[in-house]
């Protein structure tokens, strides 16, 4: 997981957003209402993942 501003992908209000890469080679991007707290929750719950924020 890793943030990006890209405007070219996925509509959202947002621009301030987080391109989540899964091990099947797709990279979504979302932009979580609360993103200190979704992180914390994500590293919480799967303290395998690679984050990068």
């Amino acid at each position: 997981m890793r943030p990006t501003r890209s405007p070219l992908t996925s509509p959202a209000l947002s621009m301030d957003r987080l391109e989540v890469r899964t091990n099947k080679g797709s990279a979504p991007l979302i932009s979580p209402r609360n993103r200190s707290e979704f992180l914390a929750l994500l590293r919480e719950r799967c303290p395998q993942a690679d984050i990068v924020a």
